[in-house]
């Protein structure tokens, strides 16, 4: 045990060491704008690269998911047809993906994004099954929040 103690302390001094975490540090970014990127261009036509989103989700780690999750959101209110068919495809939660893209926007660029999505999930139905319970299931929880935001915006005015 103190063995694994001595090696255990060796190895966390080590990767303390500025080049240590510096080198790691740069290939974790260096792979986030990878991925980052990959997923923003095939997001440009969801439909001619379904394979590439679903290859990239399936194998994203958990830092990754939420580019992921962002870019194709930010797609709704353009390719709400190819993003329903992604969503129905992989199997998603609505209330993962359907969300708003942002992190720390001002509200009312959520509150935009979130009208235009529900204006175009209301344009359209989806042929099958289960794409018309994603697409009904997104809509329902944008409606949702976008309802929230609406009513924070009124408290705030």
């Amino acid at each position: 045990m103190k063995h694994l103690s001595l090696i255990l302390a060796s190895l966390l001094m080590f990767m303390a060491l500025p080049a240590f975490a510096d080198k790691h540090f740069e290939n974790e970014t260096i792979e986030e704008k990878k991925f980052e990127y990959i997923v923003h261009q095939a997001c440009k036509d969801i439909f001619a690269n379904t394979d590439i989103l679903v290859a990239t989700r399936k194998e994203s780690e958990a830092a990754f998911s939420l580019i992921w999750q962002f870019s194709v959101a930010r797609k709704i209110p353009s390719q709400p047809v190819a993003a329903i068919s992604l969503y129905t495809i992989l199997e998603s939660d609505p209330t993962d993906e359907c969300s708003p893209p942002f992190i720390e926007e001002d509200i009312e660029t959520a509150i935009v994004w979130s009208r235009r999505s529900i204006d175009a999930l209301q344009s359209f139905t989806m042929n099958g099954e289960k794409e018309e319970q994603m697409r009904r299931a997104c809509l329902s929880n944008i409606e949702d929040i976008y309802l929230k935001m609406i009513e924070e915006a009124e408290k705030v005015k």
